[in-house]
């Protein structure tokens, strides 16, 4: 079946009753019907000149649907904008996460439950022209949309389940502080949560984030720690995965393969999060500990053990990956004590990872481990270019566990750890 014509709106029961009809939504088979959108800047959106879409065909035709919508988010969109229901998968040009994101949920939902996808991701946006009541028409935008699909399950006699919301923002709030950027992640939260729940009673709201990459001199690795830090404190909010490991086109926007993979690892953290129960955790430093020279570091999250992974020439062009690092991305700060720097850095676990220290700093020293800052250098590109991991100057580590989850193509997802610091005890 397919959707209603573009030009068609929604706006009183009777128009419901027309969309139900014509929706690309088996309704025979799906009662429930989960919520899925992405917010944020243009990753999100699949921006990126030669950006190539990889996802041809609709993901779970009649289960999977999405709307269409054209005109500028900053404005407010007519009602017509998103009137028809058409499968997820069909009718973009380019590849958005929100794709591959969208089949890697399905498999977590009930069996009579079907799944809605929208985008309403803005390039170039900082939080404050995001946000609820902010300086753009992109939260009423939302709003606006989900009102048209809560008339149109009313019609159906479809449940409103739950809502799911990919955020992939950061670049246009670089130099916020951490704090700043969690008390934004926190609000949105909140906003969202209520929202959704006001039309559908006693549903749940999970965020998703990808963690930005920082470029060389630490530029925005601020903004990666909040979203690192909000991920950790609140149940509501998931971090899928780093994004520093993912091909670019320009050195900051994504290939369509990369777009593919992100979204990949966001279908994956919000899927094993709803069957196991339990916040999927990305892979991140755990703990600290000194013993004289020597740091042991103990690392959670992600699945599989650790290992070191730099990339050679004799590679070829990858969609992931990440180039050679000094002491694979660690930087020691110290103060106080006998002055130290890092001699090597060795595997001693399935989860540890061993620094070898010049000296002993003694017991007067206080001392962080920085994971992926990159701080010496200019900006640069926070990304590789041409599948060779050497074009980017990027905060990174060449720590990931040896994955076993594929994406849609068969690349593993291996999980790469976070860029973080942590006190050393």
């Amino acid at each position: 079946m397919t959707g209603l014509p573009e030009g068609s709106e929604i706006t009183s029961g009777t128009d419901a009753a027309a969309l139900a009809a014509g929706s690309a939504l088996d309704l025979s088979r799906y009662r429930k019907l989960a919520v899925y959108i992405g917010m944020g800047q243009s990753f999100i959106d699949g921006v990126g000149h030669g950006n190539l879409r990889e996802t041809t065909q609709a993901i779970a035709p009649g289960r999977a649907v999405t709307t269409r919508t054209s005109g500028d988010l900053q404005n407010l969109l007519p009602d017509r904008a998103y009137s028809g229901l058409y499968d997820t998968g069909t009718g973009r040009g380019r590849e958005t996460p929100l794709l591959q994101a969208s089949a890697g949920i399905l498999p977590a939902l009930e069996p009579d439950e079907g799944l809605l996808t929208m985008n309403f991701g803005r390039g170039g946006f900082g939080y404050a022209k995001l946000r609820k009541t902010g300086s753009t028409a992109v939260y009423d935008n939302w709003l606006r949309a989900i009102d048209q699909q809560q008339r149109y399950a009313a019609s159906a006699g479809l449940t409103l389940t739950r809502l799911f919301v990919s955020w992939v923002h950061g670049h246009a709030d670089g130099k916020l502080s951490a704090a700043e950027y969690q008390a934004n992640l926190l609000e949105l939260l909140g906003d969202l949560a209520a929202d959704f729940a006001s039309r559908a009673p006693g549903a749940e709201t999970l965020i998703c984030l990808s963690q930005l990459a920082c470029r060389a001199g630490g530029e925005r690795f601020a903004v990666g720690l909040a979203q690192h830090h909000a991920a950790q404190a609140e149940p509501r909010i998931l971090m899928a995965c780093p994004e520093y490991p993912i091909a670019r086109v320009d050195g900051t926007h994504m290939t369509g393969a990369g777009y593919a993979l992100l979204g990949a690892y966001h279908g994956r953290a919000i899927r094993k999060t709803l069957q196991c129960g339990a916040k999927w955790q990305p892979l991140h430093m755990a703990s600290a500990e000194r013993i004289g020279a020597s740091v042991r570091v103990r690392f959670a999250g992600g699945e599989g053990d650790l290992t070191f992974d730099a990339h050679r020439p004799d590679q070829g062009a990858v969609v992931m990956g990440v180039r050679p690092l000094a002491d694979r991305g660690f930087t020691w700060v110290q103060s106080g004590g006998t002055e130290a720097a890092i001699t090597g850095v060795a595997l001693t676990g399935r989860r540890e990872i061993t620094i070898g220290l010049s000296a002993d700093p003694g017991a007067s020293a206080c001392a962080r481990l920085i994971l992926g800052a990159t701080p010496a250098g200019g900006s640069g590109q926070e990304g590789f270019v041409g599948g060779d991991p050497a074009t980017a100057t990027g905060g990174a580590t060449n720590i990931r566990t040896i994955g076993t989850d594929t994406d849609a193509w068969g690349r593993v997802l291996h999980d790469w750890a976070l860029l973080s610091e942590i006190e050393v005890v």
